[in-house]
């Protein structure tokens, strides 16, 4: 997984887990100090290790919470699941026709980092893209999500031109799942993808 930006600031809730680690530290320290145990050795250690693991567990758990999104602390759309649907490609083939493939892409979210791998396939699996840079951000009542990616094909199954590349992609998702937009990359080529969600947790990679 790599880290993603956002256009919503993530300083209050830091700021929020800062004064909890800073009152739970405050805490301990006044317990130990009922046993006289020397301040250095619990103060500023009590406060990193609570900060460490109030700021894990929100990462991870608390910010897709309905609790968290009530609050306001968080408006970022959570993403995790398995899409499925078509991709559509500028690249024609023999007959002239435009090359269409049966996709998946596989997201992993927190609430700072993610991860978009897209299988291609073509019959079997003949590529597979993973994103390296990415963000997510809300506009009035939508939401995109868009990343830089890097392909790298099946020598054995993929078409005769393919070869591996890098690319991005621009996906709306709308209040259903679904997520449709555009994708480029170095060959050059272009197209549109459209997918629907089809779990809300990534399915298991054949």
């Amino acid at each position: 997984m790599h880290a993603y930006s956002t256009n919503e600031s993530r300083v209050p809730v830091y700021s929020i887990l800062a004064i909890i680690a800073l009152v739970v530290a405050w805490i301990i320290g006044w317990l130990t100090s009922l046993v006289e145990w020397p301040q250095w050795i619990v103060g500023a250690p009590s406060f990193g290790a609570v900060f460490a693991g109030t700021y894990r567990l929100f990462d991870l758990r608390i910010w897709h919470t309905p609790l968290a999104r009530r609050l306001g602390l968080v408006m970022v759309e959570d993403l995790n699941g398995s899409y499925e649907g078509e991709l559509v490609s500028t690249f024609k083939d023999s007959s002239g026709k435009q090359v269409e493939r049966e996709i998946r892409i596989d997201i992993l979210q927190t609430w700072t980092h993610i991860s978009v791998d897209m299988k291609v396939s073509s019959g079997t699996s003949s590529s597979t893209s993973t994103s390296a840079l990415g963000s997510v951000t809300r506009d009035g009542g939508s939401t995109r999500l868009a990343y830089i990616y890097r392909n790298r094909v099946n020598p054995g199954l993929a078409d005769a031109d393919m070869g591996d590349h890098d690319g991005a992609a621009e996906l709306d998702v709308d209040l259903v799942g679904r997520m449709t937009g555009r994708y480029y990359n170095s060959r050059p080529r272009a197209g549109t993808i459209q997918v629907e969600r089809v779990s809300t947790a990534p399915l298991a990679k054949s």
